[in-house]
């Protein structure tokens, strides 16, 4: 046998041995093609800038009443994510006389929380769900959060009222301040609401400047929560927040342990000055005293944890001090992240329920509240065409941008890994009516590098196409290669199924996977070039298997491949 295709057949024939060996699902043969699940799906779990995520201490949660008919590789309900990525099996039984939804729920320590709803047809037999996560650092500018610690006395009380403040200077020489007064006569409550009887506690507190925020010519302008609660109390899933500044505050109850602070008893009182030359998206105008902005925080009322929900803390009053400075103040129990900014109409590609349905965890046992996603419809794709068919695609990088009325740009999409081929699409979470969409196509590996741009549109009123079939010849030399072999164990024959990840990698060190399913020892790979190493990934029992395989051609076949004894041995 050639010595290309030894690597692959014992990494997956490996792999396949573990499966019979300790599969969960009693009585079922994972190769018999009338019990096995013909839809998979891969969620990978990206940052936004180039730092590994396998390092990050990372939480997936799938909601929604269809998760009872997902399962992982090995048949279990549990989901974890395994070097950024996470796959399921759809329950062979499921009859798709409705397309199977449901919701992934991503936190992590150094991330903001990223909600993505996945939609599975009868069509989709290998789905792809990217969630990209934000980290903190970013989104408050790499600021370090200023922390100070606090005693507490008899009755988990300060002995005076709590005072700290945080100031930073930005490039542009616009600078910011934020203060935050707890009172001493506040109790300090855990997530049930319940007060902690506590020795001493640590605050900690940081704040960003949207106005001041430019990377690469984009800012971070639009951000687009499931629903925001008015001060009327009702949910709103057609709005956005035109953020301003962002202010991040965090407390810690030392009560046999640190223990994570999510309200006071009192309301505590932040001020914080505002950059000037922010736009009142009410009168198009800049800021100036008298005007008003919104405030929000993160919904965790009434015992519940709302990561969905976005509150309208506040509509506060812009007022100015004898130097010309501007600033607000407002008030909140909740230990939070704060958004200040103007609401703002969108068009989103799924709109949520403003019902919600209550979910216990199985990871930390609270309760939430998740509120079911459904398609819009109304809202478009961005589609492709061009000569090229999904078999003899291309990967290249895509980004759509969004320019506001104010000039700010902002990307509302943008990987490094889009599967470009005709009928293909893109579709971004939102889009504003009166903003400037565009898109642009770049080579995989250099950003900089732009082979299309279009021209100027919107998605609130269906699709749009463009023909991209000129800037074929300028990209890669893509083949599609097929693997097809079959192992022996003595007389036992082996044609495993296993689930399959070929890791892409650049310059910059970013990883990208394409997501394939080995049936009966026969894998199709899309976009590969002849004659690259690229590293095979194949998990099971949330365990991480891998192995370097050079293609060598485009096809790399064999009938007769005696499997190493040891792996024989394994399932005698």
């Amino acid at each position: 046998m050639n010595n290309k295709i030894l690597s692959t057949v014992t990494l997956l024939l490996s792999l396949f041995l573990l499966q019979n060996c300790t599969n969960p699902l009693e009585g079922i043969d994972v190769t018999l093609q009338s019990t096995t699940s013909t839809h998979f799906g891969l969620i990978e779990i990206s940052d936004t800038t180039t730092l590994d995520i396998s390092q990050e201490n990372i939480t997936v949660e799938v909601l929604g009443d269809d998760t009872e008919y997902l399962y992982n590789e090995a048949g279990g309900k549990e989901f974890q994510a395994t070097n950024g990525l996470l796959s399921f099996t759809v329950d062979p039984d499921y009859t798709f006389a409705k397309p199977l939804t449901f919701t992934v729920l991503v936190t992590g320590d150094n991330y903001l929380e990223k909600q993505v709803p996945v939609t599975v047809t009868m069509d989709d037999t290998v789905s792809y769900t990217k969630v990209e996560m934000e980290r903190l650092e970013d989104i408050t500018g790499g600021e370090e959060v200023v922390e100070d610690n606090f005693d507490l006395s008899s009755g988990a009380r300060m002995n005076s009222t709590a005072f700290f403040s945080s100031s930073r200077s930005f490039w542009n020489n616009s600078s910011l301040s934020v203060d935050v007064k707890v009172p001493a006569s506040s109790a300090y409550r855990d997530f049930y609401n319940n007060n902690y009887n506590a020795s001493s506690m640590y605050i900690g507190l940081g704040a960003y400047d949207y106005e001041s925020y430019n990377y690469r010519g984009y800012s971070y302008k639009m951000y687009i929560p499931a629903l925001i609660r008015n001060l009327q109390g009702d949910l709103e899933n057609d709005q956005g927040i035109y953020m301003s500044q962002f202010v991040y505050l965090y407390m810690y109850a030392n009560s046999n342990g640190y223990k994570r602070v999510y309200s006071t008893s009192e309301s505590f009182t932040v001020t914080t000055t505002l950059n000037p030359s922010t736009i009142n998206q009410e009168t198009g105008s800049t800021i100036k005293a008298g005007d008003n902005i919104k405030v929000f925080r993160m919904g965790n009322t009434n015992n519940y944890f709302d990561w969905y929900v976005r509150e309208v803390e506040d509509n506060a009053t812009i007022q100015e001090r004898s130097d010309g400075s501007l600033y607000i103040t407002f008030n909140s129990n909740y230990s939070s992240y704060f958004w200040i900014g103007y609401k703002k109409q969108v068009c989103k590609a799924y709109n949520y329920s403003t019902t919600p349905v209550t979910y216990r965890s199985s990871y930390n046992n609270r309760e939430y509240r998740y509120y079911p996603a459904q398609r819009n419809e109304n809202f478009g794709s961005i589609k492709f065409s061009t000569s090229n068919s999904y078999n003899n695609s291309h990967i290249v990088g895509a980004r759509v941008t969004m320019t506001y009325p104010d000039g700010t740009k902002q990307n509302v999409y943008n990987t490094w890994g889009f599967r470009l081929y005709n009928d293909s699409r893109i579709r971004p979470w939102f889009s504003v009516g009166e903003a400037s969409m565009q898109l642009e196509i770049y080579e995989r590996y250099n950003p900089n590098n732009v082979y299309y741009t279009s021209s100027k549109f919107d998605l609130c009123n269906g699709d749009v196409t463009f023909d991209v079939e000129s800037i074929l010849s300028r990209l890669p030399n893509y083949q599609t290669v097929t693997i097809d072999y079959q192992g022996k164990c003595g007389s036992t024959v082996i044609k495993p199924t296993v689930p399959l990840w070929v890791e892409h990698s650049n310059s910059s060190g970013r990883r990208y996977y394409q997501y394939y399913y080995v049936r009966n020892g026969k894998v199709t790979l899309y976009s590969m070039e002849v004659g690259k190493t690229y590293p095979f990934h194949t998990v099971y029992n949330n365990k991480w298997y891998s192995e370097d395989v050079t293609i060598e051609s485009t096809l790399m076949e064999n009938d007769n491949y005696e499997v190493p004894q040891r792996f024989c041995d394994m399932i005698n």
